[in-house]
């Protein structure tokens, strides 16, 4: 008779909540250090991890990719998340339909992070094209907040 503690389902609970109790862990440890410092030296971390899990070309890894990156930008390093969702959108292009929601995610960053260099020629095509993915994403609801937002973005990086 096969206990349901050894059932798949919970071995990837267990598996689960080992990790999250590592990543706990790994945060308390370094609880000492500057928020922004902890923050990007945990995405930094986690992205070692899904490379090392997932491999350098995996959708795991590119969401890794695309929290780093958004650290970075939150603490005004844009330049530095140009790279990484660069190639987060290459791993998204080759592992996914290329229409998904996430990479409308990683090219409205990657535009915005242009724009906050002040390379408006680079932002605007991946923010336009994000803009078209999102309204075929978004057909039945024209008004959803982050259509909304989106465009918004694209409109003032017109502005700039």
């Amino acid at each position: 008779m096969r206990l349901a503690l050894f059932s798949r389902t919970a071995r990837a609970y267990l598996k689960a909540a080992l990790l999250l109790a590592a990543i706990a862990i790994s945060t308390m440890a370094s609880a000492d250090s500057s928020p922004a410092g902890s923050a990007l030296e945990s995405a930094k971390k986690d992205l070692d991890r899904a490379e090392r899990l997932y491999g350098p070309d995996d959708q795991g890894t590119a969401k890794a990719l695309y929290r780093l990156a958004k650290a970075y930008r939150e603490h005004e390093q844009s330049a530095a998340a140009i790279p990484l969702l660069t190639r987060a959108l290459s791993i998204y292009a080759r592992t996914k339909s290329p229409d998904t929601f996430s990479v409308v995610l990683v090219l409205n960053d990657l535009g915005m992070s242009y724009a906050e260099q002040k390379q408006p020629r680079e932002a605007l095509p991946l923010m336009q094209r994000a803009v078209a993915i999102a309204e075929t994403h978004y057909k039945a609801s024209p008004n959803h907040s982050n259509l909304i937002t989106l465009v918004g973005n694209l409109a003032e990086t017109y502005s700039r």
